[in-house]
């Protein structure tokens, strides 16, 4: 009895030594997780912040962007900004006050320049990346959502970080979709599925959301209003549990908040009567948004199928994800996602002069099909029980080498730092008086400096697209005298455009310097300064 007791007592004994083991083996792995965890924020840290103010250098789109803030704090006007006066449109209907008015403030509040633009869009990049993991863990499982989020990080054609480090309404725009679609789904308590929710007041917030997506980005509204469409389509003949009020209710309230904002700008953002507005509205869109070109379409669907969009896995993807629905063993909410990335593919292709940032969206929002297709791939070829098991681990290295050769290009592009747009500004400052009209398509330069700028008219912003990606007619009939520039600087965007004649411009304009690739002229017989040395 007693042996058999002593027994007792030191079985019981010995368990506190084994909880305290499996005790220390959960913190230690807490501790790597904590660690992996930190130095993940660390790397991603440095690809979003380093060289934040030159890398990638500003451009066209980024410099247009930005006259908007900075003539709303010199001015207190809603616009572009050009030597002859305001321009009610351009950059404002292309990124609208969710990003404009950010960025305004820091001008505010800390002066204006490049890095407290880029530092907003910066902040917008952290969110949309939070949200989106958010989302990914919501739709799917720890491991899922982590793959996913590599992947969203990773693809070349999608440049995450990259857009996220300028002043463009993609991010911004994204990081407000999420938001509307993390309120917008909702888990089933008997089943435990993601559906849309049929809470009226969290559908508003859906649709309001919404409504910003489309007032950050306009073009967006090509791809979330059909979206909307095919899904109440699908609830009335297909699937029920979609739900009509569901959809509807989010798609009249962003149609709502949209049209707020658009008949604001015509009227009391802009000023000046409605039917002007509308005509100068009109011209300055253009029509390249909706372009049906064969030549575009095969481009389009070559980048789709190519490397670039998720190392040449989106549509196997996809199609694994159309198969999965049609069987029904998708959740609402990854069939919702699977609806906004083939209207959004659907319209990059079909559509579009099928620029790869056009696909920047549905491309984004086809991360998990992407992951849930990796995920089963490797798990289905690591159970069998031949050769071809083999197959799994070899196709783990394959991915794991393509994705950090994916992020070793991008820490490349950030730590290689280009500032030729601000040795030119820096240039004209020293060189050329700020009362002198410059005629030039670079506007960068106009963000950079506070001298007079003439710019060619937006209208002829869709003329240059459609020269240059359907073969239309050039723009060398622009007079660059038009504006009454005594100087002329061609860059990046004037070369690709061709909107000024250089043979022409070689007899009215002498060359004064090459700052990086930007050539500044100055009108023949001027005597507005400038020197005649080049750097």
């Amino acid at each position: 009895m007693r042996l058999a007791a002593e027994k007792g007592r030191s079985a019981l004994a010995a368990s506190p030594v084994l909880g305290s083991a499996s005790s220390d083996r959960v913190i230690s792995y807490a501790a790597w997780r904590i660690a992996l965890v930190g130095i993940a924020c660390l790397l991603g840290a440095a690809l979003l912040f380093v060289h934040l103010d030159q890398s990638p250098r500003t451009w066209f789109d980024e410099g247009s962007h930005l006259h908007v803030p900075k003539t709303l704090v010199q001015t207190g006007h809603y616009a572009d900004r050009s030597s002859e006066g305001f321009r009610a449109f351009g950059p404002t209907i292309g990124v609208g006050p969710t990003v404009m008015l950010p960025i305004a403030a820091v001008f505010k509040i800390g002066g204006i320049g490049l890095l407290g633009a880029r530092l907003v869009i910066a902040l917008y990049t952290i969110l949309a990346i939070g949200a989106f993991v958010l989302l990914m863990r919501r739709l799917a499982d720890g491991r899922l959502a982590l793959l996913a989020t590599i992947l969203l990080l990773a693809a070349p054609g999608l440049d995450f970080i990259f857009t996220g480090r300028q002043v463009l309404g993609e991010v911004p725009a994204f990081t407000y979709l999420l938001a509307g679609l993390l309120v917008w789904f909702t888990r089933d308590g008997a089943t435990g599925d993601v559906i849309l929710t049929g809470c009226m007041k969290r559908c508003i917030i859906t649709g309001g959301l919404f409504g910003l997506t489309i007032v950050t980005k306009s073009q967006l509204g090509i791809v979330i209003a059909p979206s909307l469409i095919a899904l109440a389509i699908l609830a009335l003949v297909w699937d029920r549990r979609i739900g009509l009020k569901q959809v509807f209710v989010p798609l009249i309230v962003m149609v709502a908040v949209f049209g707020v904002w658009e008949l604001a700008l015509l009227t009391i953002v802009t000023g000046g009567s409605l039917r002007e507005n509308l005509l100068l509205l009109r011209q300055a869109s253009g029509g390249s948004l909706i372009v049906i070109a064969p030549r575009r379409m095969i481009a389009g669907a070559r980048f789709l199928l190519g490397p670039q969009a998720y190392f040449a896995l989106l549509i196997p993807a996809l199609l694994y994800a159309c198969a999965r629905s049609i069987r029904r063993r998708m959740t609402v909410g990854e069939l919702t996602l699977l609806i906004f990335t083939l209207v959004g593919c659907a319209w990059f292709v079909g559509a579009s002069v099928a620029w790869p940032r056009y696909a920047f969206v549905p491309l984004a929002l086809a991360a998990l099909p992407v992951a849930r297709l990796v995920d089963t791939g490797i798990r289905t070829l690591w159970r069998r029980a031949d050769h071809a098991r083999l197959l799994a681990p070899v196709a783990v290295l394959a991915l794991s080498a393509l994705i950090v050769t994916a992020f070793g290009g991008q820490f490349h592009r950030a730590f290689t730092a280009s500032d030729a747009p601000q040795q030119m500004a820096a240039y004209l400052n020293r060189s050329v008086p700020t009362s002198a009209i410059i005629e030039t398509w670079e506007p960068e330069l106009g963000f950079l400096t506070d001298h007079r700028y003439h710019y060619p008219q937006p209208a002829l912003l869709d003329r240059a697209v459609r020269h240059q990606w359907l073969g239309g007619p050039p723009l060398n009939t622009y007079d660059p005298l038009a504006g009454g520039a005594q100087y002329l600087i061609i860059g990046p965007f004037a070369r690709y455009s061709g909107v000024y004649d250089e043979a022409a411009i070689a007899s009215r304009f002498q060359r004064i310097a090459t700052i990086g690739d930007y050539v500044l002229f100055q009108l023949q017989g001027s005597t507005a300064g400038g020197s005649d040395m080049g750097e």
